[in-house]
């Protein structure tokens, strides 16, 4: 009877510890290439003739629709990214790894940021 229950209590354990964490713990990489192509389609970022080894994701954070915000995080992110000479710093949305311009709808939820390595 005690190993079943000392058994049940390591099971429960090992899953709740792989709860938690961060989303982007195992997609960094797939968060900067998406955000690398779609920077790579703005005029000025391709008239620079910036690779996307140089377009780096700096932070992004959960986001609530202005004026929604009583609805809280729906899945939409801020990203903000810049290029590596730091000669443009810009933002763009995120949900799904789909990535999107509006950001003048959003609010950042300040506590709720991922800060991200440079290449």
């Amino acid at each position: 009877m005690k190993k079943t229950i000392l058994l049940f209590i390591s099971t429960i354990l090992l899953v709740l510890g792989g709860c938690g964490g961060n989303e982007f713990d195992h997609d960094e990489e797939k968060v900067k290439d998406a955000v690398a192509n779609r920077a790579l389609q703005q005029k000025v970022i391709e008239e620079g003739n910036y690779k996307k080894e140089e377009i780096e994701v700096l932070k992004v954070c959960e986001a609530t629709e202005k004026g929604n915000e009583e609805k809280g995080f729906d899945g939409n992110y801020i990203v903000h990214w810049q290029t590596a000479d730091g000669e443009y710093q810009r933002k763009f949305m995120m949900k799904e790894y789909e990535i999107n311009y509006g950001t003048n709808n959003y609010e950042e939820i300040k506590d709720s940021c991922t800060t991200f390595n440079r290449r």
